[in-house]
């Protein structure tokens, strides 16, 4: 009797040793499903082998990626500094604008001041309050201080249709709306300035300031 248990027992243990745990079982089927997915053509000898990418596979995926990178970064800074362009020469339009306002209400001067040698400008008010011809501007209490155009553009100006200068220009809006236009050239009283905001050698934006006050962009 005691023989017959022993074998039972035996029985039982080879039998417990073949039986798959709750975590074979899950192993198993990842395994089965992955192989009933994956073509013929494509299956190893071992299931459910151990994933993962060559280094020869990654160096590919490098060289992809640099690939298209190269391809779109530099339309991209393009694009990025158009954008910084035409945002600048709208802030440089709405400067002169407000400026020609505040002469109107206050009823004297208001100067926006061209630095293009360092691609910047300001707005002054007139020192002694007049509404024409002033000659003293408060640079210590300016009504905007130095505003820096962004890196890659520059400023430039003309009397013409073309910017081919590099000169400063001073735009004085006088108290009945009008412009006064300084430049080294001379005094312009019958043709317009021009400003440029240039992306390098190129023109973005053209802004015209007329003797009359009117000022456009295009």
């Amino acid at each position: 009797m005691m023989a017959g248990e022993m074998r039972r027992a035996s029985h039982r243990k080879r039998r417990d040793r073949h039986l798959p745990t709750a975590y074979e079982d899950d192993a198993y089927c990842c395994c089965f499903l992955r192989d009933a997915m994956t073509p013929e053509t494509t299956k190893t000898t071992s299931h459910c082998s151990s994933g993962g990418f060559s280094l020869v596979e990654i160096l590919v995926v490098i060289a992809v990626i640099g690939l298209i990178a190269g391809i779109a970064l530099p339309p991209l800074m393009s694009w990025r500094t158009n954008v910084n362009a035409s945002q600048s020469a709208k802030n440089m339009v709405d400067t002169l604008r407000a400026s020609r306002s505040k002469a109107l209400t206050t009823n004297y001067q208001q100067e926006v001041s061209f630095d293009l040698a360092n691609n910047r400008y300001q707005v002054l008010n007139s020192a002694t309050r007049q509404s024409y011809n002033s000659t003293s501007w408060d640079t210590d209490h300016p009504v905007q201080g130095w505003v820096q155009l962004p890196g890659g553009l520059t400023l430039r100006s003309g009397n013409g249709s073309d910017c081919d200068s590099s000169a400063n220009i001073n735009v004085q809006f006088n108290a009945n709306g009008t412009a006064r236009l300084e430049a080294p050239w001379g005094e312009r009283s019958d043709t317009p300035i021009i400003m440029c905001v240039q992306n390098g050698p190129n023109v973005s934006r053209r802004i015209r300031i007329t003797p009359s006050g009117t000022i456009t962009i295009d």
